[in-house]
């Protein structure tokens, strides 16, 4: 395996592009990232359940081989494979790109020694799957050259974009595609997920890159339409909200087209107009079509209160079991007993996993590692990084085995062009100008 070479980027775009990869290197490169991206939607339609009536991935016990997806195997095998064939080449961004991410993979590695050596047990499946695997799999990006990076993050796009049409349609059918193993008071699409929830997570995360792609403005407009009736379909309030939120903040950043001042304003000035016009019209069908059904009853309905609820479990420990943390199997054992809820709240795993302190350094890794990515991609990828936590931390979605935490780290990098590729070819630097 050759080691990586770190070039330095020149002041300006040079005039040809010069190939610094040789052209069975760049053919290799190509195919891989076709599979790449083939995988990351085989790790997202591959839901747990569909995996759990085959091998025992989320369930109690089983062996740890079982507790990784099939998709990041193909991963971080294609991964080994094209470290081996290809010669990466990275410029000084990209390289403190990547350093926060294996730092995070450090900070966990020490986390996970210090509970052992406490005598606790730590949940290692998650860590696994979704932090340490999803940065390595975030890593491989940078093999790409950019035109196949942001392939990959279309991808993802539409697959968040088949997946907002089956909610929709699931809803007005009353039937899902997928299993489902939960009972539920109302009806909730899934599509191609595993949760309704999850639908909101994504969503919320993935609707501001619409505006990265080089798909036509009203194609971009639609597209943000569906995600959102999407959201809202599948009951996720919180997602609906944020997604929608998310969405028109990062229109407001973007830049309209015209040759003067007065020409981008008027444009401006007509998109918002439109919204203000078709946003009650949009609500009026979305409400004949059922899909605020879960708005009727307020915000806080029981399952709300349930993730509210889950907090009090700080009140019934020492403070040196909220400091140095305390076995997990045990907390969510207390807090079944006494409420009759799962432990739904991150904020509570990470604690009495790592300790508080040791929670802080997790949470500002992973907040440190989402925002430098963020950085250099475009000043509208800091409101998808906020939507996205804003809405992961209304629940476990940032400590269970899930694909969201790659999903957003693929997203920018796949869009952020600001940097000249491994082909030495420079793209514009915001999106609105790729």
């Amino acid at each position: 395996m050759l080691a990586p070479v770190v070039r330095r980027a020149p002041a300006r775009a040079p005039g040809p592009a010069v190939l610094v990869q040789s052209r069975d290197e760049a053919r290799f490169v190509n195919r891989a990232a076709i599979v790449f991206a083939g995988l990351i939607v085989l790790r997202a339609v591959l839901t747990d359940p569909l995996l759990n009536s085959v091998i025992n991935y989320s369930g109690e016990g089983g062996t740890l081989i079982e507790k990784i997806h099939p998709a990041t195997y193909g991963m971080l095998i294609l991964l080994v494979v094209t470290l081996t064939r290809v010669r990466i080449v990275l410029t000084r961004v990209e390289v403190r790109l990547i350093r926060p991410l294996f730092i995070f993979i450090g900070v966990i590695a020490l986390l996970v020694v210090m509970m052992q050596v406490l005598g606790r047990s730590v949940s290692i499946g998650y860590l696994l799957e979704t932090y340490i695997a999803g940065f390595l799999i975030a890593f491989f990006m940078f093999v790409f050259p950019l035109e196949k990076r942001r392939m990959i993050g279309t991808t993802i796009l539409a697959y968040i974009l088949v997946n907002a049409v089956l909610a929709i349609l699931e809803k007005v059918a009353g039937q899902r595609l997928l299993p489902y193993p939960y009972l539920e008071l109302s009806f909730r699409p899934t599509a191609l997920t595993s949760h309704p929830l999850v639908i909101g997570l994504i969503n919320s995360g993935a609707v501001v890159f619409v505006l990265a792609t080089r798909w036509r403005p009203a194609l971009k407009g639609l597209a943000l339409m569906i995600i959102i009736m999407g959201t809202f379909a599948a009951g996720a309030r919180t997602g609906a909200i944020i997604a929608s939120l998310a969405s028109l903040a990062a229109l407001s950043l973007t830049e309209m087209p015209g040759r003067s001042a007065a020409e981008r304003l008027r444009w401006r000035a007509i998109l918002f107009g439109s919204l203000l016009f078709a946003a009650p019209l949009l609500l009026i069908v979305a409400d004949q079509a059922g899909f605020l059904e879960r708005f009727y009853g307020g915000y806080i309905d029981e399952n709300a209160q349930a993730r509210i609820d889950v907090y009090k479990v700080f009140d019934w420990v020492s403070w040196g079991d909220i400091l140095i943390g305390r076995d997990i199997v045990e907390v969510k054992k207390m807090v079944m007993d006494r409420l009759g809820i799962l432990v739904e709240s991150s904020v509570v795993v990470f604690v009495f996993q790592f300790g508080l302190f040791g929670a802080l350094a997790f949470a500002g890794m992973l907040l440190w590692s989402l925002l430098r990515l963020a950085a250099g991609a475009d000043p509208r990828a800091y409101i998808a990084v906020l939507a996205f936590l804003a809405v992961a931390m209304s629940n476990d979605s940032l400590s269970g085995k899930h694909w969201y935490i790659t999903m957003m780290l693929v997203l920018m990098i796949a869009f952020r062009n600001d940097s000249p590729d491994a082909f030495g070819r420079f793209p514009h630097r915001h999106w609105g100008q790729a």
